[in-house]
């Protein structure tokens, strides 16, 4: 029963000291020299089952670490464990010193974090794919914006069916802003306001002077700008919590100068 206990203290104090950072032989050695308390080189070697040599490293790394010292003998030079609880003295100033750089860390952390994911397309599929990852976004109550010329949007009817069968359920949030006043446009007002879902809404801007030849949607974090149409499109999405917030504070500010 003794014997098993033993093995138990044994197996967690090496478990322990190779999260400390010691490695196998490390270990090997610092035990010995704690069974022994004073030893020479030699006899450390033998009790740790290391090579003499490799046993004078190890000793060198043990004594960087605060684990281990050495004095001077007539025999020659002698080596002693520090008490054990210097290691958890060393472990406590540690702690204390990673809690007054924390601060900085953290800082360092969130600006990584911060940083954007940026991502430009050229292929036209990309739209599809954009467009099945807002539908799906909208469906969990969460609102998309859109601002832009949607007419290209038309060239495929199935995914304008797609969409606004997303959007028949008033569980799904979206508000358009769409420039111009074909008849387009003025359809695509119409059969949103047929829908009757109070969560979609759209509205017209149409005394735009110049010709808006982009467009931009807004969900969660993303934005993504899209310009050109069919073979010319090209897409860029960006992933940045600022950069969205931004976008929808805009898009908001010109929802509410444009009248229903």
């Amino acid at each position: 029963m003794y014997g098993t206990a033993y093995c138990t203290d044994m197996d967690q104090m090496r478990n322990f000291l190779a999260k400390y950072g010691l490695n196998e032989k490390e270990i090997d050695v610092y035990l010995a020299c704690l069974q022994l308390g004073e030893a020479s080189v030699l006899t450390l070697s033998k009790r740790a089952g290391t090579k003499r040599p490799t046993t004078y490293l190890i000793l060198d790394s043990l004594m960087a670490k605060g684990l281990v010292d050495s004095f001077k003998t007539k025999q020659g030079i002698t080596y002693h464990p520090l008490h054990p609880k210097k290691l958890l003295t060393q472990l406590t100033n540690l702690q204390s010193e990673y809690e007054e750089i924390l601060p900085a860390i953290i800082g360092m952390y969130r600006s990584k974090e911060d940083k954007p994911i940026i991502g430009v397309y050229e292929d036209y599929d990309v739209y599809d794919r954009i467009a099945e990852e807002v539908r799906e976004f909208v469906e969990t109550g969460k609102e998309a914006l859109y601002f832009g010329n949607s007419e290209h949007f038309y060239t495929n009817p199935a995914r304008v069916s797609k969409w606004l069968r997303t959007m028949r359920n008033k569980r799904s949030h979206c508000r358009e802003i769409l420039c111009g006043s074909g008849p387009v446009q003025n359809e695509y007002i119409k059969t949103v306001q047929e829908l009757g879902n109070p969560n979609f809404q759209a509205k017209l801007m149409s005394d735009t002077s110049d010709p808006v030849l982009t467009e931009f949607g807004v969900w969660g974090d993303k934005v993504v700008f899209f310009s050109g149409e069919g073979k010319d499109l090209f897409t860029i999405t960006i992933e940045s919590k600022k950069m969205a917030d931004t976008q929808r504070a805009i898009f908001n500010q010109l929802w509410k100068s444009i009248n229903a």
